[in-house]
C-alpha cells in the first residue's frame, strides 16, 4: 500500500482545536452544558457529521465515508461535491451527498457547511444534519461569488446506484437490467 504513495495521517482528538475559531466551538460548549437537545437519533452518528466538517474546512483534501470505494484518482478535483440523483427528464441534480466531498483548506462553502450545522441543528432527523444539509445550503449559495465548488454528476462518485446494486449480485433478469 505504501508504494503506492498513499498519504494517510492519524491525528489525536483534539476538539477544543478542532473547534476553535468556528461556530462549532460556542455550539459544542453549549452541547456539553445539556443547552442543545440531542434528539433520538444516534447522536454519534450527528456528531460525526459535525467532525467530518470541521476536519475538512481545518486541514482541506478528501473526506470519504468509509464504505466508498475509490477507482480513480482524485488528484485532479478541486472543491468537489458529488451529486447523488439526477431528475432525467429535466437534467437537474436533485439531491447531492456528502459521502465524498474533496474541499481546499478553509474554504468558505464548508465553513458554511459548520455554520449551518450549529445553528439548525436537528438531532431528531435523519440526515437533516448530515446529506441534507449539504444538499439545502447548496441550493442557496450555487452560482453566489465567494463559493467557488464544483458539483459533479453522479456517474462521478456513484458509478451504482444505491438502490440497484442489488442487480450486481444477481445478474440481469430482463433487457433493461442488462443495459444497466
Amino acid at each position: 500500500m505504501f508504494g503506492k504513495r498513499f498519504r494517510v495521517t492519524t491525528i489525536s482528538r483534539d476538539l477544543n482545536y478542532l473547534f476553535k475559531k468556528t461556530m462549532a466551538e460556542s455550539w459544542f460548549f453549549k452541547l456539553t452544558k445539556g443547552d442543545v437537545d440531542a434528539g433520538f437519533i444516534p447522536f454519534g452518528q450527528n456528531f460525526l457529521n459535525l467532525l467530518w466538517i470541521c476536519l475538512l474546512y481545518k486541514f482541506g483534501r478528501v473526506y470519504m465515508d468509509i464504505d466508498v470505494m475509490f477507482l480513480k484518482s482524485f488528484l485532479k478535483l478541486k472543491n468537489s461535491i458529488g451529486a447523488q440523483t439526477l431528475d432525467l427528464s429535466s437534467k437537474i441534480l436533485s439531491r447531492l451527498n456528502n459521502a465524498v466531498m474533496v474541499f481546499d483548506k478553509m474554504q468558505p462553502l464548508v465553513y458554511k457547511f459548520i455554520e449551518e450545522f450549529t445553528l439548525i441543528f436537528n438531532g431528531n432527523k435523519w440526515g437533516h444534519n448530515g446529506r441534507y444539509l449539504v444538499s439545502r445550503l447548496v441550493s442557496r449559495l450555487e452560482g453566489r461569488l465567494g463559493y467557488n465548488f464544483m458539483i459533479l454528476p453522479p456517474s462521478t462518485f456513484y458509478p451504482v446506484n444505491w438502490n440497484r446494486v442489488r442487480n450486481l449480485f444477481h445478474g440481469a433478469k430482463n433487457e433493461r437490467d442488462a443495459k444497466w
